[in-house]
């Protein structure tokens, strides 16, 4: 049995091909409209959440760092008691320090993604505050280490003429490490507050033995530290 197609109609003339041409340009530039506008609504979505992601790390940051620059400026001066000890005085028994640290999870996660998408002021922003957050943790890892050697003496009753004089270069080492360490940590707030980030006082540091550490150090060296701050 025989069955009938259909047959394409026959254009009639330039203007039925120009009309077919049409239909399908136009059909072909819907389709990739509705491709571009799906495609813009997940990046819009991917920035938010990166926003609201990096802001939420950022936050814990500021709390920790907050906690950090406290914790800083009084062991600066038990820094002088070691100082002391190399010089005659009595061996000072200097409280521990925690030295949290700043994270960058977020931020290594979405900066070759996300990231790009945003406005270059906000991306310049974030650029330059995990900058500081590199350069903290950085200067976090140099703090341990040199803490580990000045607190080494510690085991030592007393101290010969060339002990007391190696300590005393080591305690000016770490003088120089937590100083600057201190000057990056108060930069770092400063961008953070130019981005808009909050934190309450420290932040999630702020537990109970944290704090009871930090007064303990900052009372070694006669100060109080400010836990509004």
């Amino acid at each position: 049995m025989d069955i009938d197609k259909p047959k394409p109609k026959p254009w009639h003339g330039r203007a039925d091909f120009l009309k077919e041409v049409v239909t399908i340009v136009i059909g072909v530039l819907i389709a990739l409209g509705a491709q571009q506008a799906v495609e813009w609504l997940h990046t819009r979505d991917s920035v938010a959440e990166t926003r609201e992601a990096l802001r939420a790390e950022a936050a814990t940051n500021v709390g920790a760092t907050r906690f950090a620059v406290q914790e800083d400026r009084c062991y600066l001066k038990a820094l002088d008691m070691y100082e002391a000890w190399a010089k005659g005085a009595p061996k000072p028994e200097v409280p521990y320090i925690s030295a949290p640290g700043p994270m960058d999870t977020v931020w290594e996660t979405a900066k070759s993604s996300a990231v790009t998408h945003m406005p270059l002021k906000e991306k310049l922003g974030w650029a330059r505050l995990y900058a500081g957050v590199s350069n903290i943790r950085a200067l976090g890892m140099q703090q341990r280490s040199q803490g580990q050697q000045v607190r080494g003496y510690l085991g030592l009753d007393s101290l010969e003429t060339p002990e007391a004089r190696s300590l005393i270069r080591e305690v000016r080492t770490y003088r120089g490490i937590m100083t600057g360490k201190l000057s990056n940590e108060q930069r770092f707030l400063v961008e953070a507050k130019a981005l808009g980030v909050v934190s309450g006082p420290f932040g999630g540091y702020l537990t109970k033995d944290n704090v009871a550490n930090l007064e303990r150090l900052c009372k070694f060296v006669g100060e109080k530290p400010d836990l509004s701050s």
